[in-house]
């Protein structure tokens, strides 16, 4: 199955990928949250965060080309962190990350 799926146009291939992602993520809703969606809702929602992220990584691209803001190390004794954090109402869980 996965030779098949390779020789795919790439376009096509990322529908694909998409579709399967959007199966697993409704069968997760399912198993822990009891919850589903139609499947023409998951096809549409699937292909709607495909188009999104192909915009994002257009206009990435687009950025990148103007040079606009690129990351360069710190300068000197000083030290760069990347942090990231995430909080889950429902749970009342917070995490950060470095």
């Amino acid at each position: 199955m996965l030779e098949r799926a390779l020789q795919l146009h790439a376009e096509v291939f990322e529908r694909l990928l998409m579709g399967i992602w959007s199966i697993w993520k409704n069968r997760n809703s399912m198993l822990w949250d009891n919850t589903s969606r139609p499947a023409a809702d998951l096809f549409l929602s699937a292909m709607t965060w495909l188009d999104e992220f192909n915009k994002a990584q257009a206009s990435s691209e687009i950025n990148r080309s103007q040079g606009i803001e690129r990351w360069q190390p710190a300068h000197g004794s000083l030290v760069k962190i990347n942090v990231d954090g995430a909080f889950c109402h429902h749970l009342i869980m917070e995490a950060l990350g470095a």
